[in-house]
């Protein structure tokens, strides 16, 4: 049994948990009016103050880009180099929208993937078929 001044998760009077937004949050031990749960706090930790979530999405940015740097690797017969926290991440990824934190890393990596569109089948190869001071739009890739 847990010590008087440790609070428990308990059921609200009736013993059924509450539905709606409430249904997956964790008591502190107290029931408020109509069956809703009485908080003391709640914290959230929406920009890593808290939680070291820049190195979680690091690391899973880390395996997706060498991942794809690996395989361009072994297709060009160029060296590999991998992403790092420091050299790539910071600069070029953390703080910005999705796609692009991925145009801006690309790019300090010399390369220009253009963006997709819904009619593009799931797995179909995109190149640019001229360089982008051409002004060519994305074509294709050929045989």
């Amino acid at each position: 049994m847990a010590p008087a001044n440790e609070k428990q998760d308990i059921l609200p009077p009736g013993g059924v948990p509450p539905a709606g937004p409430a249904a997956n949050t964790r008591a502190s031990g107290r029931s408020g009016s109509e069956g809703a749960w009485a908080f003391d706090a709640a914290i959230f930790d929406m920009d890593g103050v808290i939680t070291r979530t820049a190195e979680v999405h690091s690391r899973a940015w880390k395996r997706m880009f060498d991942d794809y740097l690996r395989l361009r690797a072994a297709r060009d017969g160029t060296p590999f180099r991998e992403f790092t926290h420091e050299a790539d991440y910071l600069p070029y990824v953390d703080g910005r929208p999705r796609y692009q934190g991925v145009e801006a890393f690309l790019l300090s990596r010399g390369i220009i993937l253009p963006h997709g569109t819904p009619a593009d089948a799931p797995a179909a190869p995109r190149r640019r078929t001229r360089g982008p001071e051409s002004g060519s739009s994305p074509g294709r890739a050929g045989p």
